[in-house]
């Protein structure tokens, strides 16, 4: 057996249905002295402790469910607002639960940083006579997760908690809180389309509520092929009409909705980190101008132009209203928009001045908007000078709003990316997580294809 490590005493764990009646009916005990609220995004729960200027009285820490799936959501239901753990600081982490391990304790998952400890590692260890004890460390190895934490992202912290209390996307948000880049990655996405309604004079519950709308009107549609095997459109022209020159769609929906999923749904988020870390951090030298055909929500050029900052860009997109949000976008997030050369044109029969004068581009998500998709890779080619590298995304099996062609397999748009002059450096499929029939969990087939190339 190892020898004893030290313990002090930190607090003892209190879950409670509502913080606010907690804390007062603790003021009637005396407690004068209370923390603010903390948000631990992964056991979705929000923290407050407690203490009194008596030193002999125990600190407490009053949990507070924050999700249909928090962790002591359950201890509510069975028992109402009760203790239910206390907690131990100890130096060594790794020493105290090989010593408690030793004497019948068992940990219930591995050691993770805590929000409410400015990221120290704590775990929960469980005994069968005792009960439940946490040991919070005392060393700094997880001290860079604390700034990864809610109280350092706070747009993150305040929209994902409004949106993990949605049942289709809390799965989603619960499966992205597991890795350690996410929250720093969101808040970049989420502060970014909140510095653009501070602009325009509107708040975050509206974010909130124009991703809910997109990714509900995405699963409408995902629905129906899932049950009819058909696209909901064919014909470019009706998906004009109705979606792109829609003002009322387009700004209040489409467009800020859209922008947030990159954020806030998985597949969005690894196809961005991609894009990130493996074409944008690919090139040997800055590019000095970008293409971009469908600019979109312009959360894609906003990432380019900081990452090259003396890149200029083109963007082209068919959207009056994508036009004007993307280049809103960059104003509200300190982004000299004269730097990008708006277009508005259909990408499929796009003439430009100049040709072959672009080191880069992007085309993302656009080959399944149009009737013909060789016509757009046709005059995306024609911008892009020779060994230009460029990042192309589409979807196979994927119906939305405004899809209209419907690809099959890798194989096939590889083969059409190759017949229009370019060299694959990378191809690959991204599967989204399970889609929502309704109240049933369905699979859904959607395949999102990514690639990497240089233009020949």
């Amino acid at each position: 057996m190892t020898t004893d490590p030290a313990y002090r005493f930190d607090h003892v764990g209190l879950v409670v249905k509502d913080l606010r009646q907690a804390t007062s009916a603790l003021g009637a005990l005396g407690y004068d002295s209370f923390t603010s609220p903390v948000d631990d995004l992964r056991q979705q729960v929000r923290i407050v402790f407690a203490s009194r200027s008596e030193p002999s009285s125990p600190r407490l820490e009053l949990v507070e469910p924050a999700g249909d799936g928090s962790v002591v959501r359950d201890l509510l239901v069975r028992g109402g607002s009760t203790t239910y753990h206390v907690c131990y600081r100890a130096d060594d982490l790794e020493r105290a639960m090989t010593h408690l391990s030793d004497h019948g304790f068992r940990p219930l998952a591995e050691p993770a940083a805590s929000p409410a400890f400015e990221g120290r590692p704590f775990v929960f260890m469980y005994h069968l006579a005792l009960g439940l004890v946490e040991l919070v460390g005392s060393d700094d190895r997880h001290r860079g997760e604390a700034r990864r934490s809610g109280q350092r992202c706070p747009h993150a912290t305040r929209l994902l908690r409004r949106l993990a209390a949605d049942g289709q996307l809390r799965a989603a948000i619960e499966y992205l809180l597991q890795e350690r880049e996410y929250l720093p990655y969101a808040e970049g996405v989420i502060s970014a389309a909140a510095a653009l309604y501070r602009e325009q004079g509107r708040g975050e519950d509206e974010l909130a509520e124009a991703v809910l709308e997109y990714t509900y009107l995405y699963a409408r549609h995902q629905v129906s092929f899932v049950k009819t095997g058909a696209y909901s459109h064919t014909d470019f022209a009706r998906v004009y009409e109705e979606v792109y020159d829609n003002e009322a769609l387009m700004l209040g929906t489409y467009l800020p909705g859209l922008l947030l999923t990159q954020a806030i749904w998985p597949v969005h988020y690894r196809v961005q980190r991609l894009f990130n870390d493996v074409f944008l951090a690919g090139f040997d030298a800055p590019p000095a101008r970008m293409v971009e055909f469908g600019v979109g929500h312009g959360w894609t050029l906003l990432e380019y132009l900081r990452r090259f900052p003396r890149s200029e860009a083109l963007a082209v997109d068919v959207s009056r209203h994508s036009l004007q949000f993307s280049a809103s976008v960059l104003r509200a997030n300190g982004v000299d928009a004269s730097r990008v050369r708006f277009v508005q044109a259909d990408v499929t029969r796009y003439e430009p001045e100049v040709t072959a004068d672009c080191d880069a581009g992007v085309m993302g998500e656009i080959l399944e908007h149009v009737e013909d998709p060789t016509s757009a890779l046709r005059s995306f080619r024609r911008l892009l000078r020779p060994d230009a590298r460029a990042f192309i995304t589409t979807v196979i099996d994927s119906n939305a709003v405004d899809h209209i062609y419907q690809f099959r397999s890798q194989a096939e748009i590889d083969a059409m990316i190759v017949g229009h002059a370019f060299e694959l450096e990378r191809s690959e499929i991204v599967e989204p997580r399970r889609l929502r029939l309704g109240d049933e969990l369905g699979s859904d087939p959607t395949k999102y294809y990514l690639a990497v190339a240089r233009a020949k």
